[in-house]
């Protein structure tokens, strides 16, 4: 979900920064995407080519690597290996007669990294993968979160959890079937929120004894055929479609093999005691 905002950069600026903002605007226009909620790093670059900002600013390089792995958390990505980070900024960074090379942003990427802007990991292959501060903790505390529940023991305290059904379904005077009342049971054992409707996305990992999937072309952008296959191998039971024909083929004749970057499983690994 989007929402547009119709004040003017200038007013939000003014009315964020006060008597500040045009210091902050003057010393380095790029911060404006970092502090201000609605001014992302194009209307930054905007703002600063306006005031006269030369192009191979390592202000500018520094936003617009900071962009670049920013866009690409938006597509389910963890990290960007080095090389592929300084392609995709320089592909941002390059307009008029001004492209940046590779030996320009590479030392960028190490000042961000010693100032802690980036997080970087060597593999195997002395490849350097690039995060934002952000995603590699959350990353790392996800590994161990992971590794805590796995190892945690379960005590289900069975009385307590029908005795709630038991009030949940009298004082809504519904009945629930055998299978129905097995599925709730497991889901509170589990520590499952209970929801109407569930994201394919956020189901990843999980499965439900019944998965009603909704498929129409109004989404038709949505339909991919690992997002169709996700979605259905969610049911343990029973999957059910609804939607059209039609819907259907597009999702399974589109096919995206886009990886997404992650060390989630190398980071399990490095967690669990019986690695």
């Amino acid at each position: 979900m989007s929402f547009h905002n119709s004040q003017t950069p200038g007013v939000l600026i003014e009315r964020i920064d006060g008597d500040g903002a045009i210091t902050v605007v003057t010393n380095n226009p790029y911060q404006l995407a970092a502090d201000i909620y609605g001014i992302g790093f194009l209307t930054a670059d905007k703002i600063a080519r306006n005031l006269g900002v030369p192009p191979d600013s390592e202000f500018r390089y520094r936003a617009g690597i900071t962009h670049v792995l920013s866009e690409a958390a938006e597509d389910g990505h963890c990290y960007l290996p080095q090389p592929e980070l300084i392609q995709q900024a320089i592909k941002l960074l390059t307009f008029e007669s001004h492209q940046p090379t590779e030996n320009a942003l590479a030392p960028i990427i190490q000042k961000m990294t010693l100032a802690s802007e980036l997080v970087r990991e060597s593999t195997a292959d002395k490849t350097l993968l690039c995060y934002k501060p952000t995603f590699f903790y959350t990353e790392q505390n996800l590994a161990q979160l992971i590794s805590d529940r796995i190892l945690a023991p379960i005590n289900p305290d069975i009385p307590r959890v029908r005795s709630w059904i038991a009030r949940f379904t009298q004082s809504r005077k519904i009945e629930l079937s055998p299978q129905q009342q097995e599925a709730v049971e497991v889901a509170d054992l589990n520590e499952i929120a209970l929801a109407w409707s569930v994201t394919i996305h956020k189901s990843q990992g999980s499965e439900y004894p019944v998965v009603i999937l909704p498929l129409y072309t109004q989404h038709y952008i949505m339909l991919s055929r690992n997002l169709l296959y996700t979605g259905l191998t969610r049911a343990k039971k029973l999957a059910i479609i609804i939607g059209s024909k039609k819907a259907i083929g597009m999702a399974v004749r589109s096919v995206n093999k886009q990886q997404r970057y992650t060390q989630l499983a190398k980071k399990l690994i490095e967690v669990s005691p019986f690695a």
